[in-house]
């Protein structure tokens, strides 16, 4: 653990704010050219589109976060977007203007960028790929694509980056398998396919539903079959990472599931900006926005009375049945970091104790 991750958990046990943010994420645009069942945003299910027109961070703008990351000595920065962010029209300058900076570079994407974008993603070091069908047939019928060779082109992209890992260690190749009605049963499919793709992992989670796509949810008897799915997938001998196991547990006794967390400390090492200025402290609960670039500096957000409160109701009020975490933090995919916080908070405060005793 570096100084500035142990300023944070000691930040933490104080309540206090002592350093910038560790990870800040960027959503960039809205546009997508892909319109998958589960999505929150471009699902064909919505009655109606979320956005009349496709919004952008401009670049200039992402340049003074940037700018504000590198002087906080943030470590990463994560480009993503509620659409496709590789369709920003200057997607190559922000890739190129940040990996200046010496950052470790994320981005979430769904692979279906065009060749003239492949070495700016090559100097990426993390993909998170939204990938939830193995087979072509039913790729089409989950992410909705508009073009009859989408399949065959992510395939072709996601073969290139692994050919190229094995040369430069980079970029982390992890693939995102929403679970839903229409895929569960093609999780060893999918894990055969992550192996022959030669990815590095597989993140599977489970769908959190709107009022428009809460058909596509699982059944009590959808789950039961999903458990002896993974319960025989587990037994499939790979070198893929995955968390089926933890899956699994949430689903079969969530009471004491990996998920089941009883404070979240995203305040105190992640910013999220969106592409109206929108600041918050999660890059998923949009109820947890303290701030607009409009109107203040992304330094006086940071660190303003509005955030921190934000802040200490994630520690000591966090409850999965209230809000504003119910409905949207039951899968958080960030519940291993706060796991990992909590174990070092502990380890902290018993510290404290013995120094205490022993004097």
């Amino acid at each position: 653990m570096n100084l500035l991750d142990q300023l944070r958990i000691i930040s933490i046990h104080k309540d206090k704010l002592l350093v910038g943010p560790k990870s800040i994420y960027i959503d960039i645009n809205t546009e997508c050219n892909l319109n998958c069942n589960f999505c929150w945003i471009h699902s064909p299910l919505n009655k109606k589109p979320l956005y009349k027109k496709p919004l952008l961070l401009s670049f200039e703008d992402i340049k003074k976060i940037i700018d504000k990351a590198y002087e906080w000595r943030c470590e990463e920065l994560i480009i993503s977007g509620d659409g496709e962010p590789t369709l920003h029209p200057e997607f190559k300058e922000i890739v190129r203007y940040i990996t200046k900076k010496n950052f470790r570079v994320f981005l979430t994407t769904n692979a279906t960028f065009n060749k003239e974008l492949l070495n700016s993603i090559l100097n990426i070091d993390y993909l998170y790929i939204t990938f939830s069908a193995p087979q072509k047939d039913l790729y089409f019928k989950i992410q909705s694509p508009k073009n009859p060779y989408m399949y065959e082109k992510v395939l072709r992209n996601i073969k290139i980056l692994s050919k190229f890992k094995e040369k430069y260690k980079r970029p982390y190749l992890n693939i995102a398998f929403i679970i839903n009605k229409t895929n569960y049963r093609t999780i060893p499919d999918m894990l055969k396919l992550g192996e022959k793709l030669k990815i590095d992992k597989i993140t599977f989670r489970i769908m959190e539903a709107t009022p428009y796509t809460k058909k596509l949810s699982l059944s009590k008897q959808e789950k039961q079959e999903l458990i002896k799915i993974i319960t025989k997938a587990s037994k499939y001998k790979t070198n893929l990472i995955h968390n089926l196991k933890e899956i699994k547990e949430g689903i079969l006794k969530y009471n004491k599931s990996p998920f089941k967390l009883k404070s979240c400390f995203t305040g105190w090492f992640n910013l999220f900006i969106d592409f109206n200025k929108n600041v918050g402290l999660c890059c998923h609960n949009e109820k947890l926005i303290v701030g607009n670039l409009k109107k203040k500096s992304l330094e006086e957000i940071w660190k303003s009375k509005l955030a921190h409160k934000k802040r200490l109701m994630c520690k000591y009020e966090f409850n999965l049945k209230k809000e504003p975490f119910k409905g949207e933090c039951q899968w958080c995919h960030w519940y291993r970091e706060n796991r990992e916080i909590m174990e070092k908070l502990q380890n902290l405060q018993n510290d404290r104790r013995i120094k205490r005793n022993n004097f």
